[in-house]
Protein backbone atom coordinates (compact mmCIF):
# COMPACT_ATOMS: atom_id res chain seq x y z
CA UNK A 1 0.00 0.00 0.00
CA UNK A 2 1.30 3.35 -1.17
CA UNK A 3 1.54 6.40 1.88
CA UNK A 4 -1.11 8.04 -1.11
CA UNK A 5 -3.40 5.13 -0.42
CA UNK A 6 -3.35 5.35 3.03
CA UNK A 7 -3.57 8.41 3.69
CA UNK A 8 -7.00 8.16 1.55
CA UNK A 9 -8.75 5.72 4.25
CA UNK A 10 -10.13 7.02 7.24
CA UNK A 11 -7.71 6.17 10.15
CA UNK A 12 -8.12 4.83 13.18
CA UNK A 13 -4.91 5.81 14.40
CA UNK A 14 -4.04 8.14 17.27
CA UNK A 15 -4.46 11.72 17.14
CA UNK A 16 -0.40 12.31 17.37
CA UNK A 17 -0.07 10.23 14.19
CA UNK A 18 0.81 12.67 10.58
CA UNK A 19 1.40 11.32 7.33
CA UNK A 20 3.36 13.25 5.45
CA UNK A 21 3.07 12.07 1.29
CA UNK A 22 5.98 12.14 -1.04
CA UNK A 23 3.69 12.53 -4.34
CA UNK A 24 5.73 11.63 -7.45
CA UNK A 25 3.46 13.02 -10.48
CA UNK A 26 0.71 14.85 -11.31
CA UNK A 27 -2.11 11.89 -11.50
CA UNK A 28 -1.31 10.68 -8.24
CA UNK A 29 -1.26 13.75 -6.67
CA UNK A 30 -4.42 14.48 -8.28
CA UNK A 31 -6.57 11.35 -6.83
CA UNK A 32 -5.35 12.09 -3.53
CA UNK A 33 -6.77 15.32 -3.91
CA UNK A 34 -10.11 14.11 -4.97
CA UNK A 35 -10.55 11.62 -2.39
CA UNK A 36 -9.74 14.19 0.00
CA UNK A 37 -11.80 16.80 -1.35
CA UNK A 38 -14.74 14.04 -1.63
CA UNK A 39 -15.08 13.78 2.27
CA UNK A 40 -17.58 15.97 4.11
CA UNK A 41 -16.16 18.15 5.92
CA UNK A 42 -16.66 21.97 7.01
CA UNK A 43 -13.72 24.19 5.87
CA UNK A 44 -11.73 25.53 9.11
CA UNK A 45 -8.80 27.82 9.29
CA UNK A 46 -5.81 28.00 11.55
CA UNK A 47 -3.04 31.15 11.05
CA UNK A 48 -0.51 32.30 13.29
CA UNK A 49 1.59 35.52 12.81
CA UNK A 50 2.52 38.87 14.33
CA UNK A 51 5.29 41.96 14.81
CA UNK A 52 8.60 41.19 15.54
CA UNK A 53 9.11 41.78 19.19
CA UNK A 54 5.48 40.45 20.23
CA UNK A 55 4.03 37.12 20.80
CA UNK A 56 2.45 35.77 17.84
CA UNK A 57 -0.76 35.65 17.22
CA UNK A 58 -2.64 32.61 16.72
CA UNK A 59 -6.41 32.72 14.80
CA UNK A 60 -9.26 30.18 14.38
CA UNK A 61 -12.64 30.63 12.25
CA UNK A 62 -14.71 29.19 9.25
CA UNK A 63 -12.48 28.95 6.49
CA UNK A 64 -12.17 29.27 2.67
CA UNK A 65 -14.25 31.90 1.57
CA UNK A 66 -16.23 32.12 5.19
CA UNK A 67 -13.21 34.03 6.67
CA UNK A 68 -13.13 36.69 4.72
CA UNK A 69 -17.17 37.27 4.30
CA UNK A 70 -18.28 36.42 7.56
CA UNK A 71 -14.92 37.62 9.74
CA UNK A 72 -16.06 35.02 12.51
CA UNK A 73 -12.65 34.35 13.89
CA UNK A 74 -11.10 34.38 17.50
CA UNK A 75 -7.48 34.86 18.77
CA UNK A 76 -4.91 34.11 21.14
CA UNK A 77 -1.61 34.96 21.83
CA UNK A 78 1.21 31.94 21.06
CA UNK A 79 1.89 29.13 22.24
CA UNK A 80 -1.26 27.83 23.07
CA UNK A 81 -2.50 25.82 26.01
CA UNK A 82 -5.13 22.85 25.83
CA UNK A 83 -7.40 25.58 27.31
CA UNK A 84 -6.58 28.27 25.39
CA UNK A 85 -7.04 26.25 22.38
CA UNK A 86 -11.11 25.06 23.16
CA UNK A 87 -11.80 28.56 23.77
CA UNK A 88 -10.70 29.57 20.46
CA UNK A 89 -12.79 26.08 19.16
CA UNK A 90 -15.77 27.05 21.29
CA UNK A 91 -15.43 31.25 20.38
CA UNK A 92 -16.30 31.57 16.82
CA UNK A 93 -20.19 32.06 16.57
CA UNK A 94 -20.03 29.10 14.02
CA UNK A 95 -19.86 26.91 17.13
CA UNK A 96 -23.27 25.31 16.49
CA UNK A 97 -22.14 24.20 13.26
CA UNK A 98 -19.17 22.78 13.89
CA UNK A 99 -20.96 20.72 16.70
CA UNK A 100 -23.09 19.33 14.33
CA UNK A 101 -26.49 20.56 13.39
CA UNK A 102 -29.88 18.76 11.18
CA UNK A 103 -28.24 15.05 11.74
CA UNK A 104 -24.71 16.34 10.60
CA UNK A 105 -22.01 14.67 12.57
CA UNK A 106 -20.01 17.02 14.69
CA UNK A 107 -16.56 18.18 14.06
CA UNK A 108 -13.33 16.26 15.75
CA UNK A 109 -12.41 18.85 17.38
CA UNK A 110 -9.94 16.77 19.59
CA UNK A 111 -7.63 17.03 15.85
CA UNK A 112 -8.49 20.35 15.52
CA UNK A 113 -7.27 21.49 19.26
CA UNK A 114 -3.87 19.67 18.57
CA UNK A 115 -3.67 21.51 14.89
CA UNK A 116 -3.83 24.84 16.49
CA UNK A 117 -1.69 23.90 19.93
CA UNK A 118 1.47 22.33 17.29
CA UNK A 119 0.54 25.52 14.82
CA UNK A 120 1.12 28.22 17.92
CA UNK A 121 4.09 26.00 18.72
CA UNK A 122 5.65 25.38 15.26
CA UNK A 123 5.43 29.33 15.13
CA UNK A 124 7.40 30.15 18.85
CA UNK A 125 10.18 27.22 18.34
CA UNK A 126 11.16 28.36 14.65
CA UNK A 127 11.57 32.19 14.97
CA UNK A 128 12.24 32.52 11.48
CA UNK A 129 8.66 31.49 10.46
CA UNK A 130 6.63 35.15 10.30
CA UNK A 131 3.12 34.04 8.84
CA UNK A 132 1.55 30.47 8.36
CA UNK A 133 -2.11 30.11 7.14
CA UNK A 134 -3.79 27.16 6.89
CA UNK A 135 -6.70 27.74 4.65
CA UNK A 136 -8.75 25.28 4.14
CA UNK A 137 -8.55 23.04 6.79
CA UNK A 138 -11.04 20.34 6.18
CA UNK A 139 -12.19 19.38 9.68
CA UNK A 140 -13.78 15.77 9.73
CA UNK A 141 -16.83 14.45 11.77
CA UNK A 142 -15.35 13.22 15.49
CA UNK A 143 -13.06 10.74 15.45
CA UNK A 144 -12.30 10.94 11.64
CA UNK A 145 -9.68 14.10 11.87
CA UNK A 146 -8.62 16.80 9.96
CA UNK A 147 -6.64 17.68 6.60
CA UNK A 148 -5.14 20.45 5.30
CA UNK A 149 -5.69 21.44 2.36
CA UNK A 150 -3.30 25.03 1.58
CA UNK A 151 -0.53 26.27 3.57
CA UNK A 152 0.74 29.57 2.83
CA UNK A 153 4.48 30.41 4.63
CA UNK A 154 6.28 33.34 4.83
CA UNK A 155 9.50 33.20 6.34
CA UNK A 156 11.94 35.71 7.83
CA UNK A 157 14.63 37.40 5.29
CA UNK A 158 18.46 36.48 6.27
Amino acid sequence: MTESQKASEPSSASATDITILCIEDEPEMIDLFRVILERKGYRVVGAVGGQEGLDALVLFGMGGIFVEALKDVVFRLAPLSEREADEMLTGVRALPILEGVRGQPGVDFDRLRECLIRLSWLVKDFGFIDEMDLNPVLAYPAGDGAAVVDVRMKVAAE
